[in-house]
């Protein structure tokens, strides 16, 4: 696997079955799969009048924009306990959108595919998607 991207696509792939994508990551079953996945098409799409958050691949790491912050997803190396996965938010206008300590950000998570949709999920609660 040579990009956080590729994994992104592989957990969509298999988005129905949490405990496949987990047996499959690394696989030599996984890359297989992976040079089969068009990329240019959405496995998954957005329940029907959620709003589509784009990712963007910045080479290590992921990242996604709500109307005042920005939100960073990175890989964690293997033997960190706490997640595999650490987000990290960015505030761009202060007035209009407070994070403190309240927030628990740097958040962990185990599971990419997972992670994604909380991030998606904060945004939208917190009024941050680009319609808003």
């Amino acid at each position: 696997m040579s990009t956080l991207q590729e994994k992104v696509h592989a957990q969509e792939l298999a988005a129905g079955d949490p405990l496949c994508v987990r047996h499959l990551i690394g696989a030599s079953e996984l890359e297989m799969l992976l040079q089969h996945y068009d990329k240019t098409k959405d496995l998954v799409p957005p329940p029907s009048g959620s709003p589509a958050f784009e990712w963007v691949e910045r080479g290590s790491w992921i990242e996604v924009f709500g109307r005042d912050c920005n939100v960073t997803l990175e890989e964690r190396p293997p033997y960190c306990d706490r997640g595999r996965f650490i987000a990290k938010v960015t505030v761009t206008n202060p007035a209009n959108l407070h994070v403190d300590a309240a927030d628990c950000w740097p958040r962990y998570y185990f599971d990419l595919c997972r992670a994604k949709q909380e991030i998606e999920a904060w945004l939208t609660q917190r009024e941050q998607t680009q319609a808003n």
